[in-house]
Parts: structure tokens; sequence; C-alpha cells
């Protein structure tokens, strides 16, 4: 929220209301780049389905048929993926996955980890995904071995 007013008493109607970030003009081009990346990048903040470019259930549709999406199309961005348990993080980019996080495992083994889940839902990002941090090889081996554990 963007906003002249100051007051705690709006302070809290708007996180009572449900906003991420309240920022007070005039404002830092600083703070506010700043909060644009905490809403977008920040797992502690729960976004509504709205939020994301396409947002599914892993029980309507698996996650490798998410990755295997990107592949085909060649799309760049970033799948994030929700169970009751746990929530992850796959970057693509051109259509191959370049980075892949959940909780204290990286990489492969995330991948391998996401694929195996039956029930939760995803959000889709399209675009946006930085340069990668380490090599991670085939999108489409990747797949397989995952679903053949």
């Amino acid at each position: 929220m963007m906003t002249a007013r100051d007051s705690a008493e709006d302070k809290a109607l708007s996180r009572d209301l449900g906003a991420f970030a309240y920022i007070t003009k005039p404002f830092n081009m600083e703070c506010l780049k700043k909060a644009i990346e905490d809403l977008l990048f920040n797992k502690d903040i729960p976004r509504p389905r709205e939020l994301y470019d396409l947002w599914g259930k892993i029980e309507h549709m698996a996650i490798e048929e998410v990755i295997q999406s990107f592949f085909l199309g060649k799309k760049s961005g970033m799948i994030e993926i929700h169970s009751c348990k746990n929530e992850g993080r796959i970057d693509l980019i051109d259509g191959e996955i370049v980075r892949a996080t959940l909780k204290n495992i990286e990489g492969e083994e995330a991948v391998y980890e996401m694929v195996s889940w039956q029930e939760g839902n995803f959000g889709v990002f399209f675009g946006g995904v930085k340069e990668p941090m380490d090599d991670m090889g085939r999108t489409q081996r990747i797949l397989i071995e995952g679903m053949e554990r």
C-alpha cells in the first residue's frame, strides 16, 4: 500500500486488509524497489492466486507437466510449489532448469523431491529469472530420472 497517511491506525488497518507493505509518500525509490522485490521473492508471504501468471493444483497438473510446458515452449520463469508440508521453487531459462531450491536441498535433488509430490499447488511467474547460479544439466534428463525414482 502506498499512501500519504502515516498514522499507526492506518498502518494497522492496512495490515488487517492484507497489505504486504506500507509505504508513505514521499517515498524513496530504493525502498519501493525493495518492497516490490520482497513481495515477489519472499517465500514467507503467502501469495494470492491473482499474483501468479498461472496457478494450479498438483492433483490436476503434475509438476513434471508444468516443467515440460516450460521446456516445450522454451519459456523462462519460476515455478513456486507448495504442499502441506513444504514449499520449493524451480527457475527456468529458455525451458532449461537453472536453479531449484527446497528448504535446505538445492539442485537436482530438490527437483526430484518436488516432482514426487502428489498434492499441493503451484504458481508460475513468466520471465524475471536471473542468470543461473549453477549448471543443472538437461531438463529432460532430470525429469526422466525424477519420474523413475
